[in-house]
């Protein structure tokens, strides 16, 4: 993430942005599509190659998401960005440290104390949009729960070091567990 934020211009006040331009723009994009109104928000797929198409535009810095009429390819392609990231947004070696701090909350304010300054905004920026629609209201017709939000989001934020199969397996649901409790460290305002 540290990486990333180096290549972001600087602003009108010649400041780096505090997480990179794609989240915000992608985030106001799925606003603007009306994302809390879609059912199956991230978890429906928006068609490939347009995902494609608009990860290379905004590669380029050609922010300007007008021409996307389908809140999915937005959501497809943030989900794509944090994926394909160099470096997981958690890094490697806190791991472990993730899995077994799954579901308490303190332990997992712990780890995040421990994250980069970088990947902590960004993880941040996240999991508070992915608060905002958390809402009942809007939970009632996307049907995205803070769980089944943490299901989606846990190969974004950790990427198993392990190359077992059994083992990527065994901890895919401590994976999620521990987005879960991210999602609602952060959500407090911590």
């Amino acid at each position: 993430t540290g990486e990333v934020m180096a290549k972001e211009p600087p602003g009108p006040d010649g400041a780096r942005p505090s997480v990179p331009r794609i989240l915000p723009a992608l985030c106001a994009g799925i606003m603007a599509l009306d994302g809390p109104r879609s059912e199956g928000l991230f978890r429906l797929s928006g068609e490939a190659m347009k995902v494609k198409e608009l990860r290379a535009q905004l590669d380029r810095g050609n922010y300007d998401l007008s021409g996307v009429k389908s809140v999915h390819i937005l959501t497809g392609t943030l989900k794509m960005w944090l994926r394909e990231m160099a470096e997981p947004l958690i890094p490697v070696e806190l791991y472990d440290a993730c899995l077994d701090a799954a579901a308490d909350l303190d332990a997992t304010r712990a780890v995040l104390a421990r994250l980069p300054p970088a990947n902590y905004a960004v993880v941040s920026f996240l999991m508070l949009f992915l608060r905002g629609l958390a809402a009942d209201e809007i939970v009632a017709v996307t049907k995205m729960t803070p769980d089944n939000l943490s299901m989606i989001f846990a190969p974004s934020l950790l990427r198993c070091p392990y190359e077992s199969p059994q083992v990527i397996f065994e901890n895919a649901e401590r994976e999620r567990l521990f987005t879960l409790a991210v999602f609602r460290a952060l959500g407090e305002g911590s």
